[in-house]
């Protein structure tokens, strides 16, 4: 049995024109000290740079996510990069020798931050747009038409030398070669039974209310694993945590995020306090490019035997950093996003690498938009490359809020979420709620 879909032949007609590229900026209007704050962010607002784009009567759509102004920056690159990119079919970037890593390096930008940072973020957004209008173009969602392509299309998409000293070329296409019927019998899994999912929870919500909702949101939707954002202060944290295991429902599993606040003096102190509580992780303690401090951190838990796993990658900005933070043994858990990095460029080498050394990938949706495009990548990467592992032991993000803004959003039920189905991957807006401007920003309030 083949693979019946080549994404390459599905856009292999697609030229870039100008002319059918559009831009929009949305802003959700977040009630302060409230939804997504964190010791980083008390204030945060999501904001979603959005690509449409018209090509034979199909409306793509591409995502990136940012906080407010950053929407500005990402999009005026967004413009640059197809101002470039006028013209050339996207097949040439291809074959017979991969270009499609200078889309997120133009000459003139990648001075600014060569393999990372708003520029990158904007290639991304062109290439989600694409993977959009392949999806849509043959009727399927995303993460389906992708496990269902041959490998040489995959591997197409990833930078043609040797990746790293850890990882190869060679090393994603033995990962993503699984026999086809194998996969098709993990796609109908995956739709029969859905993904399994936590829920986050806010900083600067009072644990009485966070009480509530975890227990309303295990009464409704079934979740029954839980993320705390946490800060640097070791007796706020235990007490934190100690007011929330005393409250809730077992079984209530608990991780928790400090959003980079950490020093490493707090680090190894909070650290004895969540491993004799048993929770789940701990998340972003550190710069989220700084693989040596974790790896520290992981040797510091080791020496005193606390079983608290490490888990990093929402705000990592590339495949190469993500590869090194696994193959060094730095981090426990890849928490793998869609729209900080190049699109499937990355994403393809980060879920193969993750195989290979062993590191659990539980994807990042803390945002708008996230929840629509993360479930892609985790239903795809069970599809096609960790095929043994139990839908029962995956787990994603699920936050949910911004949900109704957007078409092709999931719903919950008894702790999992529904595998995407609409064609498409962005899908696109609620129109009744969202009615794009492309000349100045879109406000939405929450």
């Amino acid at each position: 049995m083949t693979f019946p879909y080549s994404i390459l032949s599905i856009l292999s007609d697609f030229s870039f024109d100008r002319r059918s590229w559009n831009f929009a900026d949305l802003r959700i209007d977040i009630e302060p000290l409230s939804y997504g704050s964190d010791a980083t962010n008390q204030h945060t607002q999501y904001s979603n740079p959005i690509a449409v784009l018209n090509w034979r009567r199909i409306e793509a759509f591409g995502y990136s996510f940012t906080l407010g102004k950053g929407n500005d920056l990402v999009i005026q690159c967004a413009k640059a990069i197809i101002d470039d990119l006028d013209g050339i079919r996207f097949i040439d970037l291809v074959i017979p020798t991969n270009k499609l890593y200078s889309i997120a390096n133009p000459n003139q930008l990648r001075w600014l931050s060569p393999g990372s940072g708003c520029v990158y973020m904007a290639a991304g957004l062109i290439l989600n747009t694409l993977l959009d209008l392949a999806a849509k173009s043959v009727g399927q969602p995303l993460w389906k038409l992708l496990a269902l392509s041959r490998t040489e299309d995959l591997v197409a998409f990833i930078n043609d030398k040797e990746y790293s000293h850890y990882h190869s070329i060679a090393n994603c296409f033995q990962q993503l070669s699984v026999d086809a019927s194998t996969v098709i019998e993990r796609v109908y899994e995956i739709e029969e039974h859905g993904l399994p999912v936590y829920r986050t929870t806010w900083y600067l919500e009072n644990t009485s209310l966070l009480c509530e909702q975890i227990s309303e949101y295990r009464k409704i939707e079934g979740v029954t694993s839980f993320k705390l954002k946490i800060n640097n202060n070791p007796d706020w944290v235990e007490q934190r945590l100690h007011e929330i295991l005393a409250n809730c429902d077992a079984p209530t599993f608990i991780s928790v995020d400090a959003n980079q606040s950490l020093a490493f003096s707090d680090a190894k102190t909070i650290s004895q306090i969540l491993s004799k509580n048993l929770i789940l992780w701990l998340e972003e303690p550190f710069a989220p490019d700084n693989p040596s401090l974790h790896h520290a951190l992981k040797q510091f838990l080791k020496d005193e035997r606390l079983s608290i796993p490490l888990a990093t990658g929402e705000n990592c900005p590339n495949s190469h950093l993500a590869i090194e933070f696994m193959a060094t043994d730095s981090i426990d858990i890849f928490q793998l996003d869609a729209c900080r990095v190049f699109s499937i460029v990355d994403l393809l080498p980060i879920l193969t690498s993750a195989s290979i050394f062993g590191t659990k990938i539980v994807p990042h949706a803390g945002g708008s938009g996230l929840d629509e495009l993360v479930p892609h990548w985790q239903a795809f990467r069970l599809a096609r490359i960790d095929t043994t592992e139990a839908l029962s032991d995956s787990l994603m993000e699920n936050v949910g809020f911004c949900s109704h803004l957007f078409r092709g959003h999931n719903t919950v039920v008894s702790g999992r979420l529904k595998a995407p189905s609409e064609p498409g991957y962005g899908v696109g807006l609620t129109y009744a709620k969202v009615h794009l401007d492309y000349d100045k920003p879109k406000w939405i309030k929450l």
